[in-house]
C-alpha cells in the first residue's frame, strides 16, 4: 500500500480522488486513500479521476489501478482471507475431536467407549461415566478435600492432596475401572477352571 501510495503521489496527486482532490497533498495522504478506497471498493480508480486520454499519464493510471486490483484485491486480501479461514477450520477441527474424544472416552480413566460396550462387561459407557467415573464427583471430591483441615485428612486424602500440589495426576484410575477388573478376575477364574478340567 505504501509504494502505491507513493507512485499516486509522484504522478497523478490531483486525480486521487474525485471528491476530496486535497486529500492526496502528501505522500501520507495518498497512503490513506490507496487503503481507504482500496479495501472499501477493492478498486482504487474509484477514487480517482480520469486522466484525459492525451495525457501519457493516462496509461500509467491504467496500469496502476489494473496491478493494484490483480496483487491488492485479488491476491493479497484473497491470501489474508485464506489464512483466516483455514484457521477457524483447525480450530472447529480442533473442537470437532475434542467433542469426539469426550463422547468416546473416559475423561477419568481414559478407556474407550467400545471396550465397555464389550457384551462380556456387565455394564456401558454411559453407566461407567455417569456412576463409576463421573468427572463431577472427582471435582467434588478436589473442593473436599481442599477445604478440609489437614489435620482431619485421611491418608488417601493427604496423598491426593500432596499430588495436586504437584500438578500429578499419578492418582487417577488411568487405563483401570472396577468394571474392566471384575471382568478380568472372571476371565481369570474361567481360565482356571478350563485348566483344572483339562488337567482332569
Amino acid at each position: 500500500w505504501y509504494l502505491f501510495g507513493l507512485v499516486a503521489f509522484v504522478f497523478f496527486p490531483l486525480a486521487m480522488t474525485a471528491k476530496q482532490p486535497e486529500s492526496c497533498s502528501s505522500l501520507a495522504g495518498c497512503f490513506v486513500v490507496a487503503l481507504e478506497w482500496g479495501l472499501r471498493t477493492g478498486d482504487v480508480g474509484e477514487a480517482m479521476v480520469d486522466v484525459v486520454q492525451s495525457d501519457p499519464r493516462r496509461y500509467l493510471q491504467f496500469g496502476y489501478t489494473v496491478i493494484y486490483f490483480l496483487l491488492i484485491s485479488t491476491i493479497l486480501l484473497n491470501v489474508i482471507f485464506g489464512i483466516i479461514v483455514d484457521a477457524f477450520g483447525e480450530l472447529r477441527d480442533s473442537q470437532d475431536e475434542l467433542k469426539k474424544k469426550m463422547l468416546n472416552e473416559c475423561f477419568i480413566c481414559q478407556v474407550e467407549r467400545q471396550v465397555f460396550e464389550d457384551p462380556k462387561i456387565n455394564t456401558s459407557f454411559v453407566h461407567h461415566v455417569k456412576k463409576q467415573h463421573n468427572i463431577w464427583h472427582y471435582i467434588a471430591f478436589i473442593i473436599a478435600i481442599s477445604l478440609k483441615p489437614k489435620t482431619e485428612l485421611t491418608g488417601t486424602e493427604q496423598y491426593v492432596v500432596e499430588e495436586l500440589k504437584n500438578n500429578r495426576t499419578d492418582w487417577f484410575p488411568a487405563q483401570r475401572s472396577l468394571e474392566l477388573v471384575s471382568k478380568s478376575g472372571e476371565e481369570e477364574e474361567a481360565e482356571k477352571d478350563r485348566s483344572g478340567e483339562t488337567d482332569a
